[in-house]
């Protein structure tokens, strides 16, 4: 790092480390009630956190890259939320409207509360890195493309998500399950695969920043998309990410806007 200082002038340890943040996450689709779903009627949702920030097995003396290793951009917990919501908490029921789901998690040991829906346990840990962090130009690049669920090529911000209660499921992938399939009682076998296929999957991948954010997607009236943008400023010792994205089950763009107080000069 000393010479990338040398090299670039910029003090890479003012932007490592535990470094605190603001984030502010907008919902300003009203007709599909996203903020209703989501965010208790709401139209945003602002609170503080902090990240921890290394230097990126990517990096070089005259290529400054970051990585951050625990709760990127502040939104691990934010996110960890939104993916209940779109699966066992879902309140459309949509995940819950065919017994794939239902089987797939009792052949981890879940069962249905007396609602028929799950609860996921406390025990279960959801943890998200990010790689890739270069700064340049005044920047920092965040976004990359990457594959969806549907195999197409789109831009996102690539998080890495380690979720155990999907790593469950992965390793009994090739399972046999019988499901209940037209709920008359007539035992249907499939592997777990076979389910994940049919909706019962819980990758965080199937249901988070699903849609390309290069471009609007949903074309709302008025847009609720925002062009991703970042910023580094040492004078002011602050750096900024601006960035839409989506769920499984929203009906538009969600906005995020971070905001990073950099640590002291050493």
């Amino acid at each position: 790092m000393q010479d990338i200082k040398e090299n670039l002038g910029i003090d890479l340890y003012r932007m490592m480390g535990k470094v605190a943040c603001t984030v502010k996450v907008s919902f300003p689709y009203v007709e599909g009630d996203d903020k209703e779903y989501f965010n208790e009627g709401n139209d945003a949702r602002e609170f503080t956190s902090e990240t921890i920030i290394t230097l990126s097995e990517n990096a070089t003396a005259d290529k400054p890259v970051l990585k951050m290793v625990s709760n990127p951009m502040g939104l691990n917990d934010f996110m960890f939320e939104m993916l209940r919501k779109n699966t066992t908490e879902d309140v459309y029921e949509g995940w819950y409207s065919y017994p794939y789901s239902i089987a797939a998690l009792g052949a981890v040991g879940y069962t249905p509360a007396e609602d028929g829906k799950f609860m996921i346990a406390a025990s279960e840990t959801f943890e998200m890195t990010l790689d890739d962090l270069a700064i340049e130009n005044d920047q920092i690049t965040f976004t990359q493309e990457v594959e969806d669920i549907w195999g197409d090529m789109i831009t996102s911000v690539p998080f890495s998500y380690n979720f155990s209660l999907w790593n469950k499921l992965q390793a009994k992938s090739e399972e046999i399950v019988e499901v209940d399939e037209y709920g008359d009682g007539e035992m249907v076998e499939y592997t777990l695969s076979e389910l994940f296929e049919y909706g019962a999957s819980m990758d965080p991948k199937q249901y988070l920043l699903i849609s390309t954010i290069s471009e609007d997607y949903f074309g709302n009236e008025p847009t609720d998309w925002v062009e991703p943008t970042s910023s580094y400023n040492f004078e002011e010792g602050t750096f900024k990410f601006v960035f839409p994205f989506d769920m499984y089950n929203s009906y538009g763009y969600q906005n995020v806007e971070v905001t990073y107080v950099m640590n002291a000069a050493k």
